[in-house]
């Protein structure tokens, strides 16, 4: 396998693309949306990141610097940015005398998404999510749930892969991973699945969303002795996007009950994260061959594009998305379509200027004899999406 592939690029854009369709597709057409075409960027964001976390792990799981470097690298990666944007919004917060949520310093923790069950139902004034301005617009921070499971994803997976080492039971370990979440999720939604609706908490909490992140890691930890022929590994490929895509088609079908949001659905509360995260899993396979059709086309220049500034476009298109749809109401008919090239093109030129003057001074910087390869800048990891 190679260090890196540019179709990972074109996975981040194309993930990037199904987030921002489900947060602005409503607001741009309500009558013609259908969220549920949009389920899965967040879970494939998910899966590539488990794959090329769990590779730069089981590599270098013998260096003694092992820790300290993929920690230093994870942390030049994403934290400049996040903390960045959090220093904007606290100064801005205080030139404009706003009080800041009692929960908003959770997310700089990455623990925002723990007493979610909580918060959610109702049982706290616990808001890291929502920033409410003295002018009445709202500041929304709710799309940094997924850097909380993947931040928390970071802090333990390297110390299990340093601890067992061993492939074939970190692969086991792996796949036990999703069957638990599976489990688990089934048994809190029938415990009380009013709780599940209302208050959505199983989508955000880390022990109950890392499917993506499992899935990922043992596509990984396979390839890394598989001996494939082309034509298996697209048979793979093709076999986990069926398996993802028709499962979910029918599992909506008998169980979903034609709802296609996440309140009371038994599917979309149980199964849904996992066979979306098997679909991810089978395009990430077939875009390793650098020949098909599947990579070529996520190797299209706009999509490299839009995947290698992935973090900033993600981080801050979604913070004001009131104005938007405060915008949209005042557009008549078909115009409200322009909001989507409106809030993209914006998003799209912060996270260019973000990534080409800021990010990239901590990803080439080279403190002593830890250093970040060509390949992190070139296609580097999106943090947290990743919603």
């Amino acid at each position: 396998m190679s260090k890196n592939y540019l179709s990972f690029n074109g996975i981040r854009a194309l993930a990037l693309l199904l987030v921002f369709y489900r947060h602005y597709g409503p607001i741009a057409y309500p009558e013609r949306f259908h969220s549920s075409l949009a389920f899965g960027g967040v879970d494939l964001f998910f899966v590539l990141s488990g794959f090329l976390i769990t590779g730069i792990l089981y590599k270098s799981a013998h260096r003694q610097d092992y820790f300290s470097r993929f920690y230093l690298r994870r942390a030049l990666r994403t934290l400049p940015l996040y903390f960045g944007v959090f220093a904007v919004l606290y100064l801005y917060l205080l030139v404009s005398h706003t009080d800041a949520p009692k929960g908003m310093w959770m997310n700089l923790f990455f623990i925002q998404t723990m007493p979610m069950h909580m918060y959610s139902a109702g049982t706290t004034d616990l808001t890291p999510f929502d920033i409410h301005l003295r002018s009445g617009g709202v500041i929304g921070l709710g799309v940094l749930w997924s850097m909380a499971v993947e931040q928390n994803f970071y802090l333990l997976w390297p110390f299990v892969i340093r601890f067992l080492r061993d492939r074939k039971k970190l692969l086991a370990l792996s796949g036990a991973g999703v069957v638990f979440e599976v489990v688990l999720r089934c048994i809190l939604f029938h415990v009380d699945s009013n709780v599940a609706g209302k208050s959505d908490y199983m989508y955000f909490f880390p022990l109950t969303h890392c499917d993506g992140l499992f899935v990922g890691a043992f596509l990984n930890l396979w390839l890394q002795e598989a001996k494939l022929t082309r034509r298996q590994l697209h048979l793979s490929g093709v076999g986990l996007l069926a398996v993802g895509i028709v499962g979910y088609a029918v599992g909506q079908s008998l169980f979903g009950h034609g709802m296609w949001n996440y309140e009371l659905n038994p599917m979309v509360q149980t199964f849904s994260s996992s066979l979306l995260a098997l679909r991810g899993g089978g395009l990430l396979l077939l875009s390793l061959d650098h020949e098909s059709w599947v990579s070529r086309a996520l190797q299209w220049r706009p999509l490299q594009e839009l995947g290698l500034v992935s973090y900033g476009f993600y981080m801050i298109h979604y913070l004001r998305k009131d104005l938007v749809s405060q915008m949209a109401d005042h557009m008549p008919g078909h115009t409200r379509l322009l909001t989507l090239p409106i809030v993209f093109g914006f998003s799209f030129a912060f996270a260019w200027v973000s990534f080409h003057f800021y990010e990239k001074r901590f990803t080439t910087w080279k403190p002593g004899k830890i250093t970040v390869d060509h390949a992190a800048q070139l296609a580097p990891e999106p943090a947290g999406v990743l919603v």
